[in-house]
């Protein structure tokens, strides 16, 4: 969720509005998914059996257990299992759901994801304003994104494209 869905005082930028750390994150289904996001609740909460089988990583498995978690699941109720392959042959298919792997092993994977995505969202809620601001005080124009990836990866195309420029 963005910012001005914890407080109504964050639509505006502010100094004294930083840092933004909220005691509880908020995940929003955007309005464009809904429909296919109830589909899918209601598929899960009728199920005894949950094959997760999103991509073999841990951005998958945030998908998956994000989900789950939006859907209000009573994983306790559930067996869950995890389609784990890396090819999309039909072989390895028919091979990954003969091993269905624990869905439990994954868990971590989704805490680790998760953190990840947390510290993505304060980054950028909070250092894109910051900047911003600063760099309007001093009569700097515009608006500056700041992104734990993004900020160091054009910086490293800045210093490539000076080093080409200046050889």
């Amino acid at each position: 969720a963005t910012p001005d869905k914890y407080d109504q005082k964050y639509q505006q930028w502010a100094l004294s509005n930083l840092p933004i750390f909220p005691e509880k994150y908020k995940f929003i289904v955007g309005a464009d998914k809904k429909k296919q996001f109830n589909i899918v609740k209601d598929l899960l909460n009728e199920a005894d059996t949950i094959i997760i089988a999103t991509d073999s990583d841990r951005e998958g498995e945030n998908i998956a257990w994000s989900i789950m978690a939006k859907a209000h699941i009573n994983l306790k109720t559930k067996t869950l299992k995890r389609l784990w392959i890396n090819s999309l042959e039909q072989e390895a298919i028919l091979d990954g759901f003969k091993n269905l792997k624990d869905g439990w092993d994954y868990y971590p994977a989704y805490q680790e994801a998760k953190t990840r995505q947390i510290s993505d969202w304060l980054i950028g809620m909070n250092g894109s304003p910051l900047y911003t601001l600063l760099l309007r005080q001093n009569g700097v124009r515009g608006v500056y994104s700041i992104g734990r990836v993004q900020t160091p990866t054009l910086y490293m195309v800045y210093q490539r494209d000076q080093a080409i420029k200046n050889f």
